[in-house]
């Protein structure tokens, strides 16, 4: 794929201020910028990478069908919530 795509994210509960959110509920219901997403392969992957150099997971990997996407999240050093969204994980079926 190439280009790219912005979402944008409201929520109307919103409240001033710059707090440091706990969750990711939380995040959502401050006003400004509340987050952005960055496309990749493989999310898993990409949270693995970061947290191997010190980035811990803010929101663990997970599948949303509904969307047809795999998301995680992180926080930069600054508090910022960053997305990562890729392809959905595929659960190999069992047979029996």
């Amino acid at each position: 794929m190439s280009g790219f795509r912005i979402e944008i994210v409201g929520s109307s509960q919103s409240r001033s201020g710059m707090p440091n959110p706990s969750n990711f509920e939380e995040a959502l219901r401050t006003t400004g910028i509340g987050h952005f997403c960055f496309r990749v392969d493989d999310v898993d992957t990409a949270l693995t990478e970061l947290n191997q150099r010190g980035v811990q997971t803010f929101v663990e990997a997970a599948d949303y069908p509904n969307v047809g996407v795999r998301v995680g999240f992180i926080k930069d050093n600054n508090g910022n919530v960053i997305e990562f969204s890729g392809p959905l994980k595929l659960i190999e079926s069992k047979t029996y």
